[in-house]
Order: C-alpha cells, then structure tokens, then sequence
C-alpha cells in the first residue's frame, strides 16, 4: 500500500471510531447533565421542549471542551485495537512499518484536533457558556466559579465597592456596598444602595443607606454621588471564570493586572493552557500506538486498553491538579499549563523513537512452509 493511500486510510479510521465514541458518550454526558439542569429550566420555562433543545446546543460546546481528552484517547484506543482485531496491523507489522511509522501518517489528523480544540475553546464556549449563566441554570448557576460567595469586589479612589456578581456579568451593579476609608486606610463609613451607575466620571447610588464606623445613626439618601470611575466591561469580565473568557478578553484582564478586583493567576494560567491544552489533546491520540512497543503480536487488547485508560486518567488528573494550583499562585503559569504537556509529548517522542529504532518493533511472523499435499 502506498503511503499516501495508507495515510488516508488511517486518519479515516480513526475519525469514524473518534465519531462514534463522541456520539456515545457526549449523549450519556448530556443525559446526566439535563437530570441536573432540569429542575432549573422546569422552574424558569414556559416553554419547556424548546428551552430543553436550547440548553443542549448551549451545553454542548463545553462539554465537548471538558471530554475532548478522552474522546480523543478513546478514539485513537479504538483505532488501534479495530486494526489489531481485523488484522491489518500485523499486515503493516510485516510489512516492515513501526509504530512510529503509523504515527507520522496520523500527526495531520491529530494536529487537526489540537486546532479544533483550541477554537472550540476560544470561540464556542466564551459565549455559550455567558448565555448559560445568565439563565442560571445546573452547574452555571450563579454560585459557581465567580470567586468567593457571589460578589465582585472594586477598588475605586481609596474605597472598596463590593457588587452583586450575577448583575455584574451583565454590566450591571445591584446589591452594592461601598466601604469608605480614611488616609490610614481605616474603614470609617459603609454605604449600601441598591443599585448604583456610573454618571460622569463618578459614581451615583441609588436608595443608599450610610452606616458610620464609629458613633453615630445611619443617614439616608436617595441619590448619593461618589468621585471614581468604573468599567463596567472590566467588572463584566472580572465577574466571569477565568477559563470561560476569550483569549483576548484574558490577555486584556492580565496587562490591566485584574483592574484592582482580585489576582489574575488564573487568567495567566488559562491564557496559556488556551494553546498547551490543545498540545496535549493531539498528543493523546497517539498515546495507543506508543504503547504498541510493550506488547507482543498476540493478546494486546484488554492490556493495551487497561494501560491506555489508566495513563489517560492519570495525565488528566495531574493536568487538572497542577492547573488548579498555578490558579492559586502555587506554581509559575507556565509549569502549571505547559507541565504535562510537553511530558506527555517528550514520553511519545522517546517511545517512538525507540521503536522506530527497533528497540521495541514488533516482529513480523515467520511464514511456515507447507509440504505439498500428496496425490490421492
């Protein structure tokens, strides 16, 4: 077989079995996640089919984000053993290629994956994922991933306005507190309003209440003004997580170091895990036939499945650990998105070049001879 021709064969092969396995389980996925969502859209809709269709194509592109290491894994799993099963890759064995020979005719195919991901990081799920926590609904309800409780914190001229984080995605600051403090930075009065805009180049509470820190009886006030700017844009972006946000939108909340809201290691982390991500999920198709080094010809589907799923799970797990940590400022973004990515990578590069070497090559089976069958 020519080697185009075979190229061809393989990257087919392995988008139909990717196809199938993304078919399967992005619909038990989606199952479980509309028995949790449910209760929410039942609560919200008047329309109840057709909300439940819109939360699907709303939910998707995140869900597809979340499993698309696995998906891929599973896919090129799949491939592997389909063509062990039906005998092909003994024929290629023979034939005189390694697994690294497989590999190079499928990098088109996974590069491909790496591009997919990254743009359904970037442009699908930014906004998908805003729609669904305006609506409110299942695990994008308003209590998770904006930051400690369910405010947004400003600095303004001295002063620390606490808002409403749910309003804030939507450029809007209700249930706003603002804590005044003198030079010394000792707080001496709260003012809590119920809504509050911005109106040339300060700001102006609405139904405030003014509490003093000290003796004194709270004052009311049904306008009250107070000098300092807010972005509302930035406060829109700083009340979102991290990993939902466009690579621009993270660029901008790093050169504005946070806009005075909060620490900005998880944008650091999440804008370079935008491209480590990818790296990482194209790497993981070619995991299985890395693995072809260690096994013999015969009985290397359920050993080379176990090991596969196990080595899976375990770089998935460390990836999400070490993200979570460089989130926190434990570690340098870098070596929190680019870790075990490029580990995951050099193990590959290792094992194929040992195999391609004919450290690990599979030998090709010897032919027996057969003795002519005697005449009757």
């Amino acid at each position: 077989m020519r080697p185009r021709v075979l190229g061809r064969y393989l990257r087919r092969h392995a988008a139909l079995r990717l196809l199938l396995v993304a078919l399967v389980l992005l619909g038990l996925g989606l199952m479980f996640d509309l028995l949790d969502a449910s209760e929410d859209i039942l609560r919200r809709s008047d329309r109840v089919v057709a909300d439940l269709f819109l939360y699907v194509a709303l939910r998707l592109p995140s869900l597809v984000s979340e499993l698309f290491g696995f998906l891929v894994l599973l896919g090129g799993l799949f491939t592997v053993i389909d063509l062990f099963r039906h005998r092909e890759l003994v024929v290629m064995w023979a034939a005189g290629l390694s697994p690294a020979d497989l590999a190079r005719h499928l990098l088109p195919f996974a590069a491909l994956l790496a591009v997919s991901k990254f743009l359904l990081d970037d442009r699908l799920v930014p906004p998908t994922a805003a729609v669904l926590r305006e609506w409110d609904v299942g695990r994008f309800s308003t209590d998770f991933g904006v930051g400690p409780g369910r405010w947004v914190w400003v600095e303004i001229d001295g002063a620390a306005l606490k808002a409403d984080a749910a309003a804030a995605r939507e450029r809007r600051l209700e249930r706003v507190e603002l804590f005044l403090r003198d030079e010394a930075g000792r707080l001496r009065a709260r003012l809590v309003a119920s809504r509050a805009e911005p109106v040339d180049g300060r700001l102006r509470f609405f139904d405030a209440t003014l509490y003093p820190a000290g003796p004194g009886r709270p004052e009311r006030f049904p306008v009250y003004d107070h000098p300092g700017r807010v972005d509302l844009a930035a406060v829109q972006l700083m009340a979102r997580p991290a990993q939902e946000l466009a690579l621009p939108d993270l660029v901008r909340v790093i050169r504005a170091r946070g806009y005075g809201m909060r620490p900005v290691h998880p944008h650091r982390v999440w804008a370079q895990a935008r491209f480590s991500d990818p790296l990482g999920a194209g790497a993981l198709l070619l995991l299985p036939l890395a693995l072809l080094r260690s096994f013999s010809r015969r009985g290397i589907t359920s050993r080379l499945f176990a090991e596969a799923l196990a080595l899976g799970f375990l770089y998935e797990l460390a990836h999400g650990f070490l993200l979570a940590l460089g989130e926190g400022g434990f570690v340098p973004a870098p070596l929190a998105a680019w870790g075990l990515p490029l580990l995951l990578v050099a193990g590959l590069l290792l094992a194929f070049r040992r195999a391609h070497a004919g450290a690990g090559r599979l030998d090709p089976v010897p032919l027996r001879r057969c003795r002519p069958a005697s005449p009757s």
